[in-house]
């Protein structure tokens, strides 16, 4: 592999970065935390804080994609510590979103499971506060997904859904498409709590299709169990337990990588 005969520096770093999103985005958890292991050891031995802003971020959403929910709370919780405003906000434009807002999202998915909504909630506030200081797009879609999410975990539906639609528009105004299905899979699910249950689940099975055929990874996976839950709530059993049994053959199949 190249980025072995790399002598340690912010070029061999960033190939590892990309190495850990590629094995992310193809849901290889295992693989992925090995190369995010490898961007803090080379971020400590060299000594640079904006390196290790990164690799503790990437680290703890290994982590977190792994199941480890403590261990990637402190690793998240490493990253936001050692981000500097001044030094750190130039980062959004080199590795496609802000490392604060990044870490940020994933920590609030990470407490609230944990039994901590209201920490969940007060740094989502402060995530959103941030992403909005920022005027980069993209790190306001991670803002507005982990804000809809606190909201979801609170079962505060009117606030999960304007959250919901403000990153629905978001998504829609810069062309991101995958970021959008996520959206409505959102929106879908506070329709379906707020009562509106064929509405919410004829959007989630759309919204579905199109993230499957970007590819079944992650986010295709987490979105499966609400649909069934859509259709329980409809009193389609059927319907429902087919979605579950579809997310234990993909699950199965993605613990293997």
């Amino acid at each position: 592999m190249l980025s072995r005969d790399v002598p340690d520096s912010p070029l061999r770093f960033g190939a590892l970065w990309g190495l850990w999103a590629f094995h992310t985005v193809s849901t290889e958890h295992q693989t992925a935390r090995q190369f995010a292991e490898e961007c803090v050891a080379l971020g400590q031995r060299v000594g640079d804080a904006g390196l290790l802003v990164e690799g503790y971020c990437i680290l703890g959403a290994s982590l977190f994609g792994l199941g480890d929910l403590a261990a990637a709370r402190l690793q998240l919780e490493a990253s936001i510590a050692t981000y500097d405003p001044e030094k750190h906000r130039s980062h959004a434009l080199v590795y496609g979103q802000d490392p604060k807002v990044l870490a940020l999202t994933y920590l609030v998915k990470t407490v609230c499971p944990l039994g901590y909504p209201d920490l969940g909630l007060s740094r989502s506030q402060e995530m959103l506060s941030l992403a909005r200081s920022l005027a980069h797009s993209f790190s306001l879609t991670f803002a507005l997904y982990g804000s809809s999410m606190v909201r979801v975990w609170r079962q505060e539906w009117r606030a999960a859904q304007a959250f919901a639609e403000e990153f629905i528009a978001l998504c829609a105004e810069q062309g991101l498409s995958h970021q959008e299905s996520q959206a409505r899979c959102l929106l879908a699910r506070v329709l379906v709590q707020q009562g509106a249950g064929a509405t919410g689940a004829g959007m989630l099975r759309r919204s579905l299709a199109e993230l499957k055929a970007m590819g079944p990874g992650n986010m295709y996976l987490l979105w499966l169990p609400w649909s069934a839950e859509a259709f329980g709530r409809m009193g389609q059993a059927e319907e429902g337990l087919s979605e579950l049994g579809d997310a234990f053959r993909l699950l199965a199949l993605l613990s293997h990588r």
